[in-house]
């Protein structure tokens, strides 16, 4: 049994990057629909909550 050599990332389609290779097929409606589920999971993961009051206020 021989071992077959691939390419997975083979650059078929002349595209500068792999970013855009696999956004080449999608419309830019899908692509915008994509990119919007991904940013509300980016806010949930990522950013920490809205800070509710100034902490340098000073309250005498």
């Amino acid at each position: 049994m021989s071992r077959l050599i691939s390419a997975p990332n083979l650059n078929r389609g002349n595209y500068a990057s792999p970013t855009e290779a696999k956004y080449a097929g999608m419309s830019a409606r899908e692509e915008i629909a994509r990119e919007r589920i991904l940013q509300k999971d980016y806010a949930r993961i990522w950013l920490p909550p809205p800070v509710k009051h100034s902490p340098w206020d000073e309250t005498d």
